[in-house]
């Protein structure tokens, strides 16, 4: 039998995404539950990475943010398809993917920090 993923759509002009399984919160919630440090770990092809502080439980964590300016329909449905395959993982040895959030101009998504 063939594995059906949860489905991961993008309507760009709309600023309305998708992001898998579960919804992502509104952009505004973000600094309510992550202290974001300014200072980046890492950067991509489509985003940064920055350390960041859970302020609920005081947990360190990573935010990846993905600038969505420029990115065509085809780049955000790979993201976004990335990110529902990401929220089914539960394994050590993968990160683990918290929340996302997201902006008109931005997707950010919290993730566990893997030291290494």
């Amino acid at each position: 039998a063939k594995v059906m993923l949860p489905a991961a759509t993008y309507r760009q002009r709309g600023v309305k995404c998708t992001l898998g399984h579960r919804s992502a919160r509104d952009g505004s919630a973000l600094v309510k539950l992550y202290e974001v440090h300014e200072d980046a770990l890492g950067k991509g092809s489509y985003g940064v990475v920055r350390k960041t502080v859970s302020k609920k439980t005081g947990n360190p964590c990573v935010m990846k943010t993905v600038a969505k300016h420029g990115l065509d329909d085809d780049i955000l449905a790979y993201l976004a398809n990335e990110i529902a395959i990401q929220e089914m993982c539960d394994h050590p040895n993968v990160a683990r993917l918290y929340e996302t959030f997201e902006t008109p101009e931005e997707i950010h998504i919290a993730m566990e920090c893997c030291d290494g």
